[in-house]
């Protein structure tokens, strides 16, 4: 098989004889990263078989690389944190086409848009779902009270490429001041 290059794409030996004439295989081969329309070309090299001469043969193949829909979720996050304190929320990123994201790298951005912390998805998927590959994070909230929206997005090659409709998930963070209250140890005595 040959790119649109011109490149060796893949090769398959053609072992499954369905009579004297045409033989079968199966290849499968990595897509391009790059959304888009291409053609390739499978080519059957020229052949002497049992003293007969065969041609080199080529046949055209065109492919359409569609972009696939990423899902960012943000889930069991706190109603409210207190400002300055450390949470925890799961985050999870899932592919409509099911690859896998295990390792996958997300960046989590702040209201102003700086990147507060980064994380990577575990190898679990998350239970009765099909490829919802998540991991827990542990964050600090802002030092002020108020309502902020942080996002959370993919990061890493396939961010780099329009293979993957990358989405963002935002995160509303809610956060309080409350007075701490004094801990001490009182003598009755």
């Amino acid at each position: 098989m040959k790119d649109d290059a011109g490149a060796d794409a893949g090769a398959l030996e053609l072992t499954e004889i369905d009579d004297l004439e045409n033989a079968a295989g199966a290849l499968a081969l990595k897509a391009p990263l790059k959304t888009g329309d291409y053609v390739w070309s499978a080519v059957c090299p020229a052949v002497v078989k049992n003293g007969v001469s065969y041609e080199e043969a080529s046949r055209a193949i065109s492919f359409t690389v569609k972009p696939h829909t990423t899902r960012v979720l943000t889930w069991d996050a706190p109603a409210t944190v207190v400002a300055g304190d450390r949470f925890t929320i799961k985050i999870g990123i899932k592919c409509s086409s099911e690859c896998v994201f295990e390792n996958k790298a997300f960046a989590i951005c702040d209201h102003e848009g700086a990147e507060i912390a980064t994380g990577v998805l575990s190898s679990e998927i998350w239970p009765g779902t099909s490829g919802l590959y998540f991991t827990e994070l542990e964050l600090q909230a802002p030092s002020s009270a108020g309502l902020y929206q942080w996002t959370v997005k993919c990061t890493g090659k396939d961010a780099e490429t329009d293979r993957i409709g990358i989405e963002e998930a935002y995160l509303q963070v809610d956060v309080h001041e409350f007075a701490r209250p004094a801990v001490g140890y009182q003598s009755n005595t």
